[in-house]
């Protein structure tokens, strides 16, 4: 971009070097501070978290567990397994390199980005900075999982499409769409029809770079759809990961007392498999489903990683996946207001600070002053503490509770990103603004992963959320600006007329 190419001899291009210099003079004196108070980078979650390829795997069978990995999307047990091939012992130094560098694209594309969407230099590079030295920023920058990265690539893939949209150069074509492809292979929640959307968008978009955007769309897309069509060659199923049937029964089944599913189960409802709670143990489901044949792909045989947690890739959780999801459907027809029950837990957990997650806790623990005083100015997160034993007592004190705890603040946002996309399609408003597209984009990237993400898992959403918190933030920026703007140029109230 311009900005980077100003000389430094020209006084106009060293202002316009600023602010994005203050920006990252905010990133790293944010990190010192963060390093200093003990903040460091935890690379435990590479052994046991359950969508990760065990260890041992990686380095003994790496290509061949990438291949029949079927309850994610490859691209971020691709980059585990190549680290920790490459650069044994020295795994944790590499992971934390890596994130930082994200930190760093991350907060120059945000700036960037809101530049390209009008938002004034001074009042990008405040809200940019006031982002990224955030507690919820320091924490997932310093915790091994792709909830950062992928927020990173949403801003850079929606910054090529701004610049795109300005330029209609191929090279921004191809830097937008390998940026969206990677979400897309990394997080099921960024499903093929969000990448086929994004792009029918752009090329209804761009009439006269249809071409151009075919050219650079060619290869991600065929990348994406060539993971899903393995998962359907080899599994069964057209899908980004086997793990969706489990995951949307949290939000009916797990809204049911163990009672109603034994009652459900008893008059033939629900399968077997639903009284067993999700994500289990291989031996919890052998009283209701038959344990597959070996295949002699430790990545599917193995119940059990070397660190003794559940491989949920086994291939048992195919076969309980597909009952629990047929199951979850079936609980949705008879029992409603359990879904009603889930979808409401979802956006309220959707709504809590990025923070409030109990797997950054190990670093939280070591800034709770900063970060409770962050979610308070930020947030809008004026209560802190739930009362779960409630959820099973008094699910209505539960709710009420909880909205109570919310960040009224991101509710705000939130509500202000979605209203601007309603108001630029409007009439075609979009047009009208310069970086309209890249606009709609945004929002049509909020919305979707924010709808999908709370109508088919509970639990996690706040997490979800970051990944999104930039993009709704752009948006939030453009409509404040638009607002100063159009009170700018209202004219003066007339004096009142002096009585005689």
């Amino acid at each position: 971009m311009s900005v980077f190419r100003a000389s430094s001899a020209d006084p106009r291009g060293a202002r316009k070097l600023l602010p994005p210099g203050i920006v990252l003079a905010g990133f790293v004196l944010s990190r010192v501070l963060y390093f200093a108070l003990g903040v460091r980078f935890d690379a435990s979650p590479l052994s046991w978290f359950w969508q990760y390829i065990d260890p041992a795997l990686l380095k003994s069978d790496f290509l061949r567990s990438i291949l029949y990995l079927h309850s994610q999307p490859p691209l971020f047990n691709v980059f585990l397994g190549t680290v920790v091939n490459l650069f044994p012992g020295r795994e944790t130094a590499v992971f934390a390199a890596a994130f930082l560098l994200c930190g760093v694209a991350l907060a120059l594309g945000l700036y960037l980005l809101m530049r390209e969407a009008g938002v004034s230099e001074v009042t990008a590079a405040v809200l940019t900075t006031l982002f990224i030295t955030s507690p919820a920023c320091a924490l997932y920058e310093n915790w091994l999982f792709y909830t950062y990265p992928v927020a990173t690539a949403l801003v850079l893939s929606a910054l090529f499409w701004a610049r795109f949209s300005r330029t209609r150069r191929t090279r921004d074509a191809l830097g937008l769409f390998s940026f969206l492809a990677l979400p897309a292979l990394t997080w099921s929640l960024f499903h093929l029809a969000w990448l086929f959307l994004s792009a029918a968008a752009l090329l209804a978009l761009s009439p006269g770079a249809r071409k151009r955007i075919l050219a650079a769309l060619a290869v991600p897309l065929l990348l994406v759809v060539l993971w899903y069509g393995k998962n359907l060659l080899i599994f069964g199923q057209f899908t980004a990961t086997t793990w969706t049937g489990l995951n949307f029964s949290k939000m009916t089944n797990g809204m049911l007392s163990a009672e109603e599913r034994w009652q459900l189960a008893q008059r033939g409802d629900i399968s077997g498999v639903s009284l067993v709670p999700p994500f289990r143990y291989v031996e919890d489901y052998r009283q209701y489903l038959e344990l597959p044949a070996p295949t002699g792909i430790p990545v599917l045989d193995e119940p059990l990683k070397q660190s003794g947690v559940p491989n949920f890739n086994h291939k048992l959780y195919i076969e309980a996946g597909r009952r629990s999801g047929v199951d979850a459907v079936r609980i949705l027809s008879l029992r409603p207001r359990a879904y009603l029950d889930g979808l409401a837990l979802a956006w309220l957990t959707f709504l809590l600070p990025a923070d409030a997650y109990e797997l950054l806790l190990p670093n939280r623990r070591l800034i709770p002053g900063i970060a409770n005083s962050s979610n308070a100015v930020y947030n809008g997160r004026f209560r802190f503490g739930i009362n779960h034993t409630l959820f099973n007592s008094d699910r209505a004190a539960y709710f009420r509770q909880s909205f109570l705890n919310i960040g009224f603040f991101t509710l705000a946002a939130y509500l202000a990103a979605f209203a601007f996309g309603v108001a630029l399609l409007w009439r075609g408003r979009w047009r009208r603004h310069p970086a309209g597209p890249a606009l709609l984009f945004l929002w049509f990237t909020v919305v979707f992963a924010s709808v999908l993400g709370n109508a088919t898992e509970v639990g996690e959403n706040n997490r979800f959320r970051f990944a999104l918190d930039p993009l709704a933030l752009v948006l939030a920026a453009c409509l404040s600006e638009r607002a100063r703007a159009r009170f700018a140029r209202r004219p003066p109230a007339a004096a009142p007329r002096r009585r005689r």
